[in-house]
């Protein structure tokens, strides 16, 4: 039986100054909440995954509705847009002048 193993690991351009500040909170939460998005997807549920890491480049509009830049895999372009563009996250902070960078690691195993 193939059990999938997902990880999210975060990072941002900009992530220094945030974590650097007195407040590294809305970071944790944003990974939090980008985690569950991708987790309640059918992406996520799919049969058809396969080993892969997905750079994608995101930033925020101004109701704080993730905006995908780019993602470095042509395979799971589409996917990974449908799923995290126009989701709307609670953040604590405007980070709208920031872009993120989150890497997605999948595993079959």
């Amino acid at each position: 039986m193939k059990t999938l193993l997902f990880s999210i690991l975060f990072s941002t351009f900009s992530f220094f100054a945030i974590a650097s500040s007195s407040n590294a909170e809305p970071v944790k939460s944003m990974q939090k909440q980008l985690s569950e998005l991708i987790k309640d997807s059918k992406f996520y549920k799919s049969r058809k995954l396969q080993d892969a890491k997905i750079l994608v480049k995101f930033t925020f509009n101004q109701e704080n509705e993730i905006e995908v830049i780019s993602t470095d895999n042509e395979d799971y372009d589409q996917s990974i847009k449908s799923v995290l563009n126009n989701q709307v996250l609670d953040l604590e902070e405007d980070l709208s002048s920031k872009v993120f960078i989150l890497p997605i690691i999948v595993e079959i195993k």
